[in-house]
């Protein structure tokens, strides 16, 4: 005899949902309640998902003029949502013709989904990162778009995650990340590019959102925290070079020794150079330039 499970998980493999009314013992809406329960009640991690995956391409009925805007708004987000999950895990699943009248709890099941999908991406090797790079911050974003929402109901949060890509396709949480909040990814790329190197070895990109995350800062950039101009070149590039100069006033700079230091310095002149405004976020470069380096 099938067990309470067994008898679910055959309903929901055949796809008996659909047309549970009328030839069996349990109605549609009956068959959705008892779903709703042994997925919250089982511990068994690969039903749960078995069971999400078929909610997610049941769409509801919009004949009925009181449920309609509701019903076509959890369509559209299922259509959404299916496709990012489809991308990320490479799946080809897809929302059926025929519609369901029954309401379901969808808060529980997309709260799993996405927890299970936030675990995941926290797992990804930088191959997969870049892979995936374009779906990642879209998921992220869907997340943040229904939390709360009156449909659906979520209430997980990506804050909570290593999920957020860096510059370097690295993942972190959102406080160990910022934006570029007063200049452009050009403009940073350049400075990133020289501060990394030595003397100044700090690496920038790994503390910088990467630019594919753009689609989330339309609505969300309040989450983040920034990183201004003027914390990387005055507080950062010029303190270091300053510094340099200071500890090795009395060696010949143009020695083979300073290599590094003159590549940099050369580097920031040329820089300056062609974006002259950034002479003002250099306020000591332009006075300690001509000591012991020809340019």
């Amino acid at each position: 005899m099938l067990n309470q499970q067994d008898e679910i998980r055959n309903s929901l493999l055949s796809r008996e949902i659909i047309s549970y009314n009328g030839h069996n013992k349990l109605t549609q809406k009956e068959l959705v309640s008892k779903i709703e329960n042994l997925f919250q009640e089982t511990d068994e991690q690969n039903l749960k998902k078995e069971i999400v995956e078929k909610i997610l391409i049941l769409k509801l009925d919009n004949s009925n003029e009181k449920t309609k805007e509701k019903n076509n708004k959890i369509n559209e987000s299922l259509r959404i949502f299916t496709r990012y999950y489809n991308e990320l895990l490479n799946k080809n699943l897809k929302v059926t013709e025929e519609a369901i009248t029954a309401d379901l709890n969808y808060g529980i099941f997309f709260n799993f989904i996405l927890n299970d999908l936030f675990l995941y991406i926290e797992k990804m090797n930088k191959e997969l990162i870049i892979e995936k790079i374009k779906i990642i911050p879209n998921i992220i974003k869907f997340a943040w778009d229904y939390q709360f929402n009156d449909y659906l109901k979520l209430s997980i949060d990506p804050k909570k995650y290593r999920i957020f890509v860096n510059q370097n396709y690295e993942l972190k949480k959102i406080e160990e990340i910022n934006l570029n909040d007063d200049f452009d990814d050009d403009l940073g790329k350049e400075l990133f590019n020289i501060s990394i190197r030595p003397p100044i070895n700090e690496d920038f990109k790994s503390k910088t959102l990467n630019s594919d995350f753009n689609i989330v800062l339309e609505k969300y950039k309040n989450n983040f925290h920034s990183i201004k101009l003027n914390s990387i070149c005055k507080n950062t590039i010029e303190s270091k070079i300053i510094e340099y100069f200071h500890n090795n006033s009395n060696t010949n700079l143009m020695n083979e020794e300073h290599k590094d230091f003159r590549e940099v310095f050369f580097a920031l002149h040329k820089l300056i150079k062609r974006n002259p405004y950034l002479k003002y976020y250099f306020p000591q470069f332009k006075r300690e330039k001509g000591k012991g380096i020809y340019l």
